[in-house]
């Protein structure tokens, strides 16, 4: 199934639906869905708070090396306050029983550890960032493979292309989640192997299971 159709169908909603949200019309999801058209920038802003996953998630797909369901990270840290060590303890044991094998595995995503204060101004945030690394917009671009004024031009109102973007954020080392929208991609667990358990979930699971293991997360918090 198309990655984007998937994520749809995931929240319930048609064409028409998610259009009106991201203020497109369907006929454009619909070339998303058939891989005839990439959305822009500002959509994938959009569609990250809508379906609720990181930006890096959204344009790398599985090769996300950042977390990527942001509300199995927000439930999952609502558990971890709280004092419920039994319902951490069953959503560790259907963890591991979804993920088999990989529940072995020690991978762990990246996170935005970087002290930067940034806003949901890409443009400013690309500059802060550029300047934290001290990077001129002249090294930047040598290292990307683009002109000096490609740089000036992505700091001031344009925006790259998504295989810019990923490049951009290998290179500064930020999350272009954190580079978007100025929302860090950091979560710290007290309880650090329920939190392994969900990073773990996060990088492995299927939409499908993580909507299960949400579901269930939800029924644990309300008790």
């Amino acid at each position: 199934m198309n990655f984007f159709r998937e994520l749809r169908n995931n929240y319930n909603l048609t064409r028409e639906e998610l259009a009106s949200k991201l203020s497109i019309d369907k006929h454009t999801i619909a070339l998303y869905e058939t891989n005839r058209s990439n959305p822009l920038f500002k959509t994938l802003i959009k569609m990250s708070f809508i379906f609720e996953v990181s930006m890096d998630y959204l344009i790398s797909r599985n090769e996300c090396q950042y977390p990527g369901n942001m509300k199995i990270f927000r439930m999952a840290l609502e558990l971890d306050k709280s004092s419920n060590p039994e319902g951490r303890q069953n959503i560790k044991g259907a963890i591991k029983s979804l993920l088999g094998g990989k529940a072995d595995s020690n991978e762990q995503p990246k996170q935005d550890v970087l002290d930067l204060d940034l806003s949901a101004d890409f443009h400013q945030n690309l500059k802060v960032a550029r300047n934290y690394r001290v990077l001129t917009q002249l090294e930047l671009a040598g290292q990307l493979g683009v002109s000096r004024v490609l740089i000036a031009q992505y700091e001031l109102d344009c925006y790259p292309n998504l295989d810019k973007l990923m490049h951009i954020s290998n290179t500064l080392g930020i999350s272009i989640h954190f580079l978007s929208t100025g929302s860090k991609l950091l979560f710290n667990f007290k309880d650090k192997n329920f939190g392994r358990s969900i990073f773990l979930a996060d990088q492995n699971l299927s939409m499908e299971h993580q909507r299960f293991l949400i579901e269930m997360m939800e029924a644990v918090l309300k008790k």
